[in-house]
């Protein structure tokens, strides 16, 4: 349970914290910097990390923004405040800056069907590649992104597989900026709605994606499990803080 507590602390730690202008201003000026790494952690990813090496080293080694309010809460347990910035509208920010953009993810259809309605919504932007998640052949794939140069990869993998996709990309040498968004490409390709506006201001957009996909139950030993940790995590930092004063 320590070294539990001890890695999720740490990852906690190396996540940007802010509010949602100042964390936008972060990924913002990552862009043109000749490749880099976004990954947008909610607590399943932050617990997938604690069970999985590779994807620890990962997350340690690009800018980990705050997705789910879970990450939110932790951070402010360890007095960190911040806000959160959902990956779905980290991507469409990103593009308004009229950026040339490829997006990998989803069924076969629905990456095309996304990268048409992203540059509908900001016609500045130019769409260069737009292709499935069901590949057997990654190294072809990321060929396929290096010949076109991208200025920003929005990679709809699900986790682990979209950061260390994102991992293996960079270490080709590629230079755009690769964001991982998970489910986004659902939500930009019009195949699923967003948690309405009102449930996310009330933090409840967890509840909604369980009404909408009731097999999101089975995670909810992992969240509990992430609240736990974190807790932990916060009442070591409370008992130190007085030999960190002297």
């Amino acid at each position: 349970m320590l070294s539990q507590i001890s890695r999720l602390t740490e990852l906690l730690y190396r996540t940007k914290a802010g509010t949602r202008d100042e964390l936008m201003d972060i990924a913002g000026a990552m862009l043109g910097r000749g490749g880099g790494a976004i990954y947008t952690v909610n607590p399943l990813i932050l617990m997938g990390a604690l069970r999985d090496g590779a994807l620890f080293d990962v997350l340690l080694g690009g800018v980990c923004i705050p997705d789910g309010v879970g990450v939110a809460r932790a951070l402010c347990a360890l007095d960190i405040p911040t806000e959160t910035l959902p990956g779905v509208e980290l991507g469409e920010a990103l593009l308004s800056r009229g950026v040339k953009f490829a997006i990998i993810g989803g069924v076969a259809g629905r990456a095309e069907r996304a990268g048409e309605a992203l540059v509908l919504r900001h016609p500045t932007c130019e769409c260069v590649l737009a292709r499935d998640g069901y590949f057997d052949d990654e190294r072809a794939v990321q060929d396929e992104i290096l010949d076109c140069a991208p200025e920003v990869v929005l990679v709809c993998l699900g986790s682990p597989k979209q950061e260390m996709f994102i991992s293996r990309l960079l270490k080709r040498g590629s230079s755009a900026l690769c964001i991982a968004l998970g489910g986004s490409v659902d939500v930009y390709s019009g195949a699923k709605r967003r948690c309405p506006k009102a449930l996310r201001a009330l933090s409840l957009e967890w509840g909604w994606r369980m009404l909408c996909e009731p097999r999101r139950i089975f995670r909810l030993p992992t969240l509990l499990k992430f609240v736990r940790i974190s807790r932990g995590a916060a009442r070591i930092l409370r008992k130190s803080e007085p030999i960190f004063r002297k």
